[in-house]
């Protein structure tokens, strides 16, 4: 099996190539376009010059993981993926029992930290795997491959394989928080890709 020669990542080449094609919505084969069939705009000029400069410009970001930050009402631990859910607040009038749901209006006190880390990583690995598909160099895989590393590979930095803490919605101070059953939705950007 052939392993990208970069230090600290031994990913599989083919399984990895294949993820990130796969992942940002591009077939990993060719089509050949007869005269007649071909498409009235070329989506991959259009969408290039877009795409190049993220690029660019992400190729210079280093990995963000839940390591870099942590939040004193989890129950989790230092790899552990926590968000509150976005509707839930603290009750004025029990300030000390168990959060209210205020429908449509996001709590700003919410600790949202490792969303917007995980927002980022697929931002960056979606871009990274465009570009790949653009131009087909490989510095754009193996950037990914060194996000995707940090996050679910190296022992110092990457996530818990579980979603435990990922949704709660609801607290008794002073105990800790934990989840719901509503856990998906708070892992749901690990599904998405931004590109």
């Amino acid at each position: 099996m052939t392993y990208l020669r970069s230090p600290g990542l031994q990913a599989p080449w083919p399984f990895i190539l294949q993820c990130l094609l796969v992942l940002s919505g591009f077939a990993a084969y060719e089509t050949t376009w007869a005269a007649s069939d071909k498409p009235a705009f070329d989506i991959a000029a259009i969408e290039r010059p877009r795409i190049m400069e993220k690029a660019t410009k992400y190729l210079r970001e280093e990995p963000v993981t839940v390591t870099a930050s942590h939040c004193e009402r989890s129950a989790g631990g230092k790899h552990d993926f926590f968000s509150e859910g976005d509707y839930w607040w603290a009750d004025p009038k029990d300030p000390n029992g168990p959060y209210i749901q205020r429908d449509g209006m996001s709590n700003p006190d919410n600790f949202v930290e490792h969303r917007h880390a995980m927002i980022r990583l697929s931002e960056i690995v979606g871009t990274m795997a465009s570009a790949y598909v653009l131009t087909g160099d490989d510095k754009y895989v193996r950037h990914a491959v060194k996000h995707l590393n940090a996050w679910f590979v190296d022992p110092e930095t990457k996530m818990n394989p579980k979603s435990d803490y990922s949704r709660s919605e609801t607290n008794r101070l002073p105990v800790l928080r934990t989840a719901t059953g509503k856990q998906i939705s708070g892992l749901s950007r690990c599904l998405e890709l931004h590109v």
